[in-house]
């Protein structure tokens, strides 16, 4: 529960590889799932606008995650405080997969961040040129007492 003591934002903003696509031959593990294709680095997204979007944007998606970001029980009690870096992949259906936590504060705050992020709805997947393809997105969830 956010109260005015417990501040917990998301800023989804920072770091985040918007202007990254994954290559349809690869995923994030590397593995090739595709041998007529040997490319292996992102490639950038030319169109801003064409990037993943959460249902009703960036203001919805900081609605989304301030109602059900829930500070941990465990962090509160022994004052943890920091920053959880958790990288997805939204698919080329909108659907997050991939989940990684990049950095974490322990306390139960790198399991909170991906509860939430696992509760998302469906995203508007990026489009180049014409086709859904796949993004790697990176959340940065400060958690601060």
């Amino acid at each position: 529960m956010v109260t005015k003591k417990t501040v917990i934002t998301v800023l989804w903003a920072v770091l985040m590889l918007t202007g990254t696509q994954l290559n349809a031959s690869n995923n994030l593990n590397g593995n090739n799932t595709n041998t007529n294709d040997t490319a292996s680095s992102a490639t950038p997204i030319p169109n801003s606008e064409d990037l993943a979007q959460f249902p009703g944007g960036e203001i919805e998606l900081d609605r989304f995650v301030q109602k059900n970001v829930k500070y941990p029980r465990i962090a509160k009690e022994q004052g943890i405080e920091g920053r959880v870096m958790v990288a997805v992949v939204i698919n080329e259906n909108g659907i997050i997969t991939d989940i990684e936590v990049l950095q974490g504060i322990g306390g139960g705050c790198e399991e909170e961040a991906v509860r939430v992020i696992s509760e998302m709805p469906t995203w508007k997947p990026t489009k180049q040129e014409g086709k859904n393809v796949k993004t790697q997105k990176i959340f940065s969830f400060n958690f601060q007492l």
